[in-house]
């Protein structure tokens, strides 16, 4: 084999790479969920209830163990005072990586 054809045979696995690892690239620096922001919008939709209770849990599956990464749990009972303020909405955050 000369290298021409060597060059003509690993064309295109090398650029079915190329184009794979492009595709992960994009993936992983613009298609991403942020979980404060649709936290945030949970909540502001929540507010418009009279009580409720809410768990979010964010987990890491590394080497095939799953591993809890962020764990935010509250309450919220008679979400309006008599004076039709919101009362005060009891929350735990727990970071654990």
């Amino acid at each position: 084999m000369d290298g021409s054809e060597v060059m003509r045979r690993a064309k295109w696995p090398v650029i079915f790479l190329l184009i794979a690892a492009g595709v992960v690239f994009y993936y992983f620096m613009f298609i991403k969920i942020e979980p404060g922001p649709l936290l945030e919008e949970a909540l502001d939709k929540a507010y418009q209830a009279k009580s409720y209770r809410y768990t979010l849990k964010s987990d890491l599956n590394i080497g095939g163990n799953k591993k809890t990464w962020i764990r935010v749990t509250g309450t919220l009972l008679n979400a309006t005072t008599s004076r039709g303020k919101p009362s005060a909405l009891r929350w735990k955050f727990t970071r654990l990586g």
